[in-house]
């Protein structure tokens, strides 16, 4: 039996890749035809007339699939993670949010975004252990 590879708690600089979310891209497209729906549906809708209630409904659904289209069209980028400063790290399942510092911008992981080994090491770069579920320990109830 081949045995498994001394592994440390500890880890160095990395490259992480981050690139637009296909999840977060197909909610983008998801929300301009409810946008539309919600026009009409409002109390605001039957006050206005008909064509300036469709002009605002069309201009809500166009903005929506020109920011979905944005999103995807984005480039990638390659991330690199210090050891000497480690990043920020927000984990609320589904979402990694990374706040890398130094000016640089907020990076959002989604689970399309990350395989389980480059989540792993995202967490360990910036030294949080994962989230457990349950209640704290210092709960009193």
């Amino acid at each position: 039996m081949p045995t498994l590879p001394i592994s440390s708690t500890d880890c160095g600089s990395f490259r992480l890749e981050w690139r637009p979310s296909r999840w977060e891209a197909g909610l983008r497209l998801v929300l301009p035809p409810l946008a539309a729906f919600a026009f009409f549906a409002s109390a605001l809708g039957p006050a206005l007339p008909r064509a300036v209630q469709f002009g605002l409904a069309a201009v809500a659904f166009a903005w929506g699939l020109w920011e979905a289209r944005r999103h995807l069209a984005r480039p990638g980028e390659w991330l690199t993670i210090d050891a000497e400063r480690p990043p920020v790290l927000h984990e609320q399942w589904p979402l990694l949010v990374l706040h890398p510092g130094g000016g640089r911008s907020t990076r959002v992981f989604w689970p399309d975004t990350l395989s389980p080994a480059a989540r792993r090491a995202l967490r360990l770069a910036a030294r949080r252990p994962p989230a457990r579920p349950g209640l704290p320990p210092d709960w009193m109830g």
